[in-house]
């Protein structure tokens, strides 16, 4: 998971979540 890598939550919109580490970011899918 992304939690584990230290990667914050940030925002979600619909099925799409946003991560953020340090000047990373990543949008993970996390619908069914």
């Amino acid at each position: 998971m992304l939690q584990e890598n230290g990667f914050v939550p940030k925002s979600q919109r619909g099925s799409h979540m946003k991560f953020e580490k340090d000047d990373k970011v990543v949008i993970a899918n996390i619908g069914g």
